[in-house]
């Protein structure tokens, strides 16, 4: 088997974006579809890809290197080669983003689970039928007392562990964005706090501050 086409399939879709505490309109973004395609008729996909949120569909700019640089280096080459790949475009990061890395690497795992009919989990050795839900919040959400509120509404839907995504380049008590303050650590505490409180003790909580504390000192004070 052997790879044949690289195509990135570009559609616009409907998205209301929340950014900085609040929901802006609904706006048209650029949504992509990576399919990677074999002789033998195999197929593999991948959705998104702009960067770490799969959400975002990639640049016209990011579309062309796949096409123009990385496709060219797979064409007629096995697709279950993965690894491969990575070795030739890893050591040349620097002008290999590595997210178009990763839209190639998935797309060909999809791939070979397509061709051997069966979910990609199985390939990876996963063995359970189900795994359990978590709610989940945006950063920059609103103040410490919406994230409990929000918190509430999960756990009453019956969700029993909730992650908080705290404040990232946002002043909670301004409402509004701060660059020079990645994150402000005592009203981060006071989220914390305030979410344990509304749920109780019988709810897991976890905890993602997008690894923007400056310090060890801040870290270890959250």
């Amino acid at each position: 088997m052997k790879i044949v086409d690289l195509q990135v399939i570009p559609f616009w879709v409907s998205r209301k974006l929340y950014r900085n505490g609040e929901i802006l309109p609904e706006t048209k973004v650029v949504q992509t579809v990576t399919k990677i395609t074999t002789d033998e008729g195999a197929e593999g996909y991948y959705f998104g890809g702009e960067g770490p949120l799969e959400q975002d569909g990639m640049s016209a700019e990011q579309r062309a290197f796949l096409e123009e640089r990385i496709k060219p280096l797979v064409l007629g080459q096995d697709p279950f080669d993965r690894e491969k790949f990575w070795h030739w475009m890893w050591p040349a990061n620097a002008n290999m983003p590595e997210n178009l890395l990763s839209v190639l690497d998935m797309a060909l795992w999809d791939l070979q689970a397509r061709a051997f009919g069966v979910p990609v989990h199985k390939l990876l050795g996963g063995c359970r039928e189900k795994v359990k839900a978590y709610a989940s919040t945006q950063h920059s959400m609103g103040t410490p007392e919406v994230y409990a509120q929000h918190a509430l509404e999960c756990k009453r839907k019956g969700y029993k562990a909730y992650k908080i995504h705290p404040y990232y380049y946002w002043n909670p008590v301004t409402g509004k964005p701060d660059l020079g303050r990645p994150s402000p650590i005592d009203q981060q505490i006071a989220t914390c706090r305030l979410v344990r409180e509304a749920v109780g003790d019988d709810m897991v909580l976890m905890y993602d501050p997008y690894g923007t504390y400056r310090t060890y000192e801040e870290a270890l004070k959250v």
